[in-house]
This record gives structure tokens, C-alpha cells and sequence, in this order.
């Protein structure tokens, strides 16, 4: 009996998405995101967006800062959400997000995942907890209730 807990515990501790592995998807990821907010600078470019003018009182710089931002949420709360249930650096590193019963998130559950992860990005700390916890939660995931396990 206490072999076979012994098992269960370590194959779990095995799916669990480690610090580097997730570290590895997040670069992937962010240089798509690169590849994608490109259009939107275009589009600013187009419109005749320049220190002169200014959308919002916001300088150029700070409305790029924005458009990254946003295409950063949307990015991985569309993804996570999805019946894939990964952004393409997940996915590429056979990554899967899922709530804690194992199950697909919700597109609320997605987009507050994604809300703190900026926060636990900012912190070091809450992305440094990953080897720290036993599922290899990091804050954002812990606050979230999900979980990032390999397939």
C-alpha cells in the first residue's frame, strides 16, 4: 500500500509543469506575441499617431506599452481557455493548463490566471514558488486555482 502511494505521489510530482520547462513556453510565447502586436504599431504608424497627438493623454510609447499589454491578455486568455487548453509555447512543450480537478478553465478563470500572472511575474517570487510547491504552482496559478501539468 504505501508503495503504491509512494507511486502515485512521485508520477504527480513528474506531470507537474516545471519551473524551466514553462519558462522555456513563456519566451516562445512571448516572441509570438512580438509577432503579433507588430500590425497594431503599423496601424498607430498609419494613423498618424505621433508626439504631436496624443489618444487618451497617453504618449506613443505608453500606447505601445498598452497595445503589448493588451495583446499579451489576450493572447493567453483566449489560448489557455481553449479546447487545447495551451498557448503555442505550452503546447510545443506538451503543456496543458487545467483547473485543479484537472478540467479545461473558464474564460474568467483564464483572464484572472492571466491578470496575476503579470503581478507574479513583477514579483520574481510568485514564479520562483514553482519549485517550492508541490503541484509546481506558481502564485498566479495558486490564486487561480489551476494547474499547469505536461501531457
Amino acid at each position: 500500500m504505501e508503495k503504491r502511494i509512494q507511486f502515485r505521489r512521485s508520477y504527480a510530482r513528474q506531470k507537474a509543469g516545471q519551473f524551466w520547462i514553462r519558462f522555456f513556453a513563456f519566451v516562445i510565447d512571448l516572441h509570438l506575441i512580438g509577432l503579433l502586436a507588430i500590425p497594431n504599431y503599423f496601424i498607430l504608424d498609419e494613423l498618424g499617431y505621433n508626439a504631436e497627438y496624443q489618444l487618451f493623454n497617453l504618449t506613443y510609447l505608453e500606447l505601445e506599452n498598452l497595445v503589448a499589454l493588451a495583446t499579451f491578455l489576450t493572447y493567453f486568455t483566449l489560448m489557455e481557455q481553449s479546447k487545447w487548453r495551451a498557448s503555442f509555447g505550452k503546447m510545443f512543450l506538451r503543456l496543458t493548463v487545467s483547473n485543479t480537478n484537472g478540467e479545461r478553465i473558464t474564460f474568467t478563470k483564464s483572464a484572472l490566471r492571466n491578470l496575476l500572472k503579470l503581478i507574479s511575474i513583477g514579483s520574481f517570487i510568485g514564479v520562483w514558488i514553482i519549485e517550492a510547491t508541490k503541484q509546481h504552482q506558481s502564485l498566479h496559478d495558486l490564486l487561480a486555482g489551476t494547474l499547469v501539468n505536461r501531457r
